[in-house]
């Protein structure tokens, strides 16, 4: 009877090729989903894509038993832990993260080679190694609140802030008279602009 393959809860991704301890940033399906999902991939792609890479994973943990100048150079410097109730996590280099992961999107025929600034800028936001600040700008009306939120939900952006909180905001700390345009709808605020230009 064959023995059935422990279960990965989550990668670790690791700046270095090998390391002793279990450390670097954790990875789930649902991590990886967002990265695909930051690069322009398909919700249902993204899903297959993630699993797949979890799969191929998998696939290497038979020869992940075998000592290191045993193994086949795809796994050299992968390393596997114990997690839980006969769960283990699976670590390896982000190079080899990379490349995996553009190895599984290519089966979907999305191009990302492992060194794209597009792939990079997605697991930076993703691990929250950087922030980022969109200022969307336009007329009354363009979709501006609309884009915002699927950029923000593209992007993992968690807060989104629209003018009329910027514009109460600071309206505490000025008057009507001390700023006029402040307190102006958007559809005044260029006759309130005449009259206080004079």
């Amino acid at each position: 009877m064959q023995q059935q393959q422990p279960h990965i809860p989550f990668l670790l991704v690791q700046p270095a090729p090998y390391s002793l301890h279990p450390d670097g940033v954790r990875y789930v399906r649902d991590g990886v989903r967002q990265i695909l999902g930051c690069m322009g991939v398909k919700h249902r792609h993204a899903y297959k894509v993630a699993h797949l890479l979890f799969q191929r994973v998998s696939s290497q943990l038979p020869e992940l038993a075998k000592p290191h100048h045993r193994r086949s150079p795809v796994c050299m410097h992968w390393a596997v832990w114990p997690h839980s109730d006969g769960e283990v996590c699976v670590s390896l280099p982000r190079s080899d993260f990379h490349e995996l992961l553009c190895s599984c999107m290519a089966e979907y025929n999305y191009k990302c080679t492992p060194s794209s600034d597009e792939l990079k800028v997605a697991c930076s936001l993703r691990e929250r190694r950087k922030c980022v600040v969109v200022l969307i700008c336009g007329t009354s009306g363009s979709g501006k609140s609309t884009l915002a939120s699927i950029l923000a939900s593209r992007l993992g952006i968690t807060t989104v802030i629209s003018t009329d909180s910027i514009r109460h905001m600071l309206r505490s700390f000025t008057s009507k008279d001390e700023s006029p345009l402040l307190y102006a709808s958007t559809y005044q605020a260029r006759a309130v602009w005449i009259l206080t230009a004079d």
